[in-house]
């Protein structure tokens, strides 16, 4: 079974968050030109396990909103579609998903960041 370069950065997120391993993921480049990027960083949110999204925009101002599961892989998904960049950080290794102005996905790093969790 082949996958996306999106739904293979989708599929490395999630699995970072599970294994606990993810230190942030930053989203720049969006199609709304009033964010200038949004960061999702793993929080403990009233004893439950959450991402914190927090958005910069251009006014100056950050938004914060917590995602909880079962919505986890959803906010995340929708979220790729709006951002030709993306920067996944891990304890392990970073990986790049990149989307060209022709609209070709290109995910760098992202075999050698599902070697090392695999490995972990």
């Amino acid at each position: 079974m082949s996958f996306t370069e999106k739904e293979r950065l989708l599929r490395l997120i999630l699995k970072a968050y599970g294994l606990q391993i993810l230190k942030k993921v930053v989203f720049s480049k969006s199609s709304d030109k009033e964010i200038i990027k949004c960061v999702l960083t793993p929080k403990i949110v009233s004893g439950k396990d959450a991402l914190q999204a927090e958005s910069f925009y251009t006014d100056n101002k950050a938004r914060q909103k917590n995602i909880f599961s079962p919505d986890v892989e959803t906010v995340i998904a929708e979220m790729i579609d709006s951002y030709s960049q993306i920067n996944l950080i891990t304890s392990a290794t970073d990986c790049e998903y990149k989307v060209s102005k022709s609209g070709k996905a290109t995910l760098i790093g992202g075999d050698k960041l599902e070697r090392a969790m695999d490995g972990e």
